[in-house]
C-alpha cells in the first residue's frame, strides 16, 4: 500500500517517520500549499488541522482514493462536508488510531457500568502544540461513557461537580 500522508505537524511528522519502507511512504503534503501530485499511491492519512477538512476531502475526491481521517475538532460544517464526501470515497474518521485507546473506551464503557455510583472524571495530557482542547480522544471517551450512563460533559470547570456530570480537564505542557 502507498501512502501519502496529508500535514505537516507532530503527528504527521511521525507518521512519516515510522514507515520505514520508501515504497510505502509517497510524499508528505503540506494542506496550506497542496501541490500537483506525481507519484501514485493508495491512501491517503490526513494528521493536519480540522482548518484543512475541505482541502483533503477535495484531494481525495479529485484522485479518488480512501481517506483516513485522523484530526478533530471539525465543525458542524465540516462534519457534514465529511459526510457528503463519503458517498462518493471511502472515508474513515478516527479521533485515535492507538489500539490502547481502542481498548480504553471498552474499559471504559464497563467500568462505567460496574460503577455505576461512582463520579468519572477524565483528566488528558498532551504537548504543548496540541491545538484543541479537550482533544478528540477525552471527547470520544467520554461519548462511549454516556453511552452508558446518561451525563452531562463539563469541560475544565473547578469547583463542585453535580452527580449527572462527567468532567473533562485538559493539561499542556
Amino acid at each position: 500500500m502507498k501512502i501519502l500522508v496529508f500535514g505537516n505537524g507532530v503527528m504527521a511528522n511521525i507518521v512519516k517517520d515510522s514507515i520505514q519502507n520508501e515504497d510505502i511512504f509517497v510524499d508528505m503534503i503540506d494542506p496550506f500549499d497542496v501541490k500537483k501530485i506525481e507519484k501514485d499511491f493508495d491512501v491517503i492519512i490526513d494528521f493536519s488541522h480540522h482548518l484543512a477538512t475541505n482541502t483533503v476531502l477535495n484531494l481525495a475526491k479529485e484522485y479518488s482514493k480512501p481517506l483516513l481521517i485522523a484530526t478533530t475538532g471539525q465543525t458542524e460544517d465540516e462534519m457534514k462536508a465529511i459526510e457528503n464526501a463519503s458517498k462518493y470515497i471511502p472515508i474513515l474518521k478516527m479521533t485515535n488510531t492507538s489500539l490502547g485507546v481502542k481498548v480504553l473506551n471498552k474499559l471504559s464503557k464497563l467500568a462505567t457500568q460496574l460503577l455505576e455510583d461512582f463520579d468519572i472524571e477524565i483528566v488528558e495530557a498532551h504537548h504543548n502544540r496540541k491545538v484543541d482542547s479537550p482533544s478528540g480522544t477525552a471527547l470520544t471517551l467520554a461519548k462511549n461513557i454516556q453511552e452508558v450512563r446518561n451525563l452531562k460533559i463539563q469541560t475544565n470547570r473547578v469547583g463542585k461537580r453535580e452527580k449527572n456530570e462527567l468532567g473533562i480537564h485538559s493539561v499542556r505542557g
